[in-house]
């Protein structure tokens, strides 16, 4: 995972224009994704990598405010994650955006 804290604002409501994390780059490798294989090696490593870049935030002082763009094949794991969905963004190649609010990130961690 690849994240960058300077940089980025929130874009959804009630948290426009605040520092976040923003995920630049995430993936799992193959032996521990389900899809793959029937038997991962580790398992949850996605939500893993999630719960870090909370904590990342936290520490810059953004409230667990995180933000991401996601290939197709990943967007159900964010909407699980209660992620909202901003819609696809034309200066990155149509991926969705999604952010995850000070609120949100709250009531994953819990």
């Amino acid at each position: 995972m690849i994240v960058k804290t300077e940089g980025y604002r929130a874009r959804g409501p009630n948290q426009t224009g605040q520092h976040l994390v923003y995920i630049d780059y995430v993936e799992t490798a193959p032996w521990n994704r389900r899809p793959i294989v029937s038997e991962p090696e580790f398992s949850g490593v996605g939500t893993v990598f999630m719960r870090a870049a909370i904590e990342i935030s936290r520490e810059e002082g953004f409230y667990g405010r995180i933000g991401l763009h996601s290939l197709p094949q990943s967007e159900p794991f964010y909407r699980r994650l209660n992620m909202t969905e901003l819609g696809a963004d034309s200066s990155k190649q149509n991926l969705t955006y999604f952010e995850m609010t000070s609120e949100q990130a709250d009531a994953f961690s819990s």
